[in-house]
Formats: structure tokens, C-alpha cells, sequence
């Protein structure tokens, strides 16, 4: 199997050969895939996002059915995923694992770079992780928080939730913190930091439930 460089000078290769309509990244990724399943006998799928490269792609519900299409008609009983993603939902991230459990045997994650929050979580819903210098993160899920002019960022639960707690205790200690404070909880809408607790509690819940079952 090629390193990162020989796949690199592939897609310059593929971008000269094809101007100006750009490189097959598409037709190289499954060329290398095709390569995997014919070494394993198993079905392959990668679950991946740009993130590092600022694209979205976080963990989200329409995410299950698009998978549901994937392994449509797929004939193998087991699967190597390959993971990169930020994370996201953690329901979603459940329902996408409860999905892959019903659906194959075995499930043994690849993670080439990074799976984080909900990512890990669906890394820890498999029966095998291989990694190499490669990363998982915490389990706590990304919330999606509004910005102004209707878009928003994510956020991790547990670091919304350590907000609210120091706001309460700097607030306490001085009246005065809260003219810094309120700009940044109102960023937050209602009931944000309930749904924060849920979506912790469901992850830990979640997973320690795979873990016991599958790992």
C-alpha cells in the first residue's frame, strides 16, 4: 500500500492529466479501497469529513440514512470502517452504531488521523480499534451553538457546562463579572445546559454499554 506521498503525487498526477476538470480523488480513494477489500475480504466504508481542512462535517442525523444507502446490497457479514470527524450528535452516533450492529457481525474501526466526541464514540461501538499515529477523543458531544446572523458553531457539552458553572462562580464571588459574563451566556439559548447534562450522561451511558458488549 502507498504512503501520504506517493498518494499525494497520484492526485497531482491525476489534476495534470485531467485539467482543468481537477484530480479523480474520488476514483483514487476507491481504487486504494477496492485494494483493502481484496486484502480482507471484508466490506469497507469510510465515514469522513474535511474538518481539518475548516470544511462542516459534523455527526448528524441525516448521516444514518446516508449510511443506510451505502450498505444497501453490501453482501459481507463484516466491515472495516474507516473513521475521520470531529463528532457531533451523540444520538445520531447511536443510531448510526445500533444501525452497523444489526447490520454486520464485526466491526473493526481504522482511525487515520483523528475521530473525535460522537466519532469516538462510534469508534468504541466496534468490536476492534486499530489505530496508528492517529488520535480518539473525549466522548462528550459537540452542541451545536447559535451565532449571530443564523449560523452557529459546535461546541463540546462538557465545555459548555464547565461555562455555566464558572459564570456561577465568579458571579458569586463578584457582582460585577456578570456585565463579562452575559455577553457569552447569551450565546447560549434556554434550556442548553440541561440538554448538555442529557447529551453527557447519554454518551457515557452509551458507550460503557458497547464497551462491555462489543470490546
Amino acid at each position: 500500500m502507498p504512503d501520504w506521498g506517493d498518494i499525494l503525487k497520484e492526485v497531482q498526477e491525476s489534476a495534470q492529466a485531467r485539467a482543468p476538470l481537477g484530480p479523480d480523488v474520488d476514483g483514487i480513494a476507491l481504487k486504494y479501497l477496492q485494494q483493502v477489500h481484496s486484502l480482507t475480504g471484508r466490506a469497507v466504508i469510510v465515514y469522513a469529513s474535511g474538518f481539518l481542512q475548516n470544511k462542516p462535517g459534523p455527526v448528524e442525523g441525516s448521516d444514518v440514512h446516508a449510511l443506510m444507502e451505502v450498505c444497501h446490497g453490501v453482501p459481507q457479514h463484516e466491515l472495516d470502517l474507516i473513521i475521520h470527524s470531529p463528532g457531533g450528535s451523540g444520538e445520531s452516533a447511536e443510531q448510526m452504531v445500533n444501525y452497523l450492529r444489526a447490520r454486520f457481525d464485526y466491526i473493526r474501526a481504522f482511525v487515520p488521523m483523528q475521530a473525535k466526541s460522537a466519532a469516538t464514540m462510534i469508534a468504541l461501538g466496534c468490536d476492534e480499534i486499530v489505530l496508528g499515529h492517529s488520535e480518539l477523543g473525549p466522548i462528550d458531544p459537540q452542541i451545536p451553538v447559535p451565532l449571530p446572523g443564523g449560523t452557529y458553531r459546535y461546541a463540546p457539552a462538557h465545555a459548555i457546562v464547565r461555562d455555566f458553572q464558572l459564570a456561577q462562580r465568579e458571579i458569586a464571588a463578584d457582582l460585577q463579572a456578570l456585565a463579562a459574563w452575559t455577553p457569552i451566556l447569551q450565546s447560549y439559548v434556554g434550556g442548553q445546559l440541561e440538554y448538555c447534562k442529557q447529551q453527557i450522561q447519554l454518551s457515557q451511558d452509551v458507550v460503557a454499554a458497547w464497551m462491555q458488549r462489543y470490546i
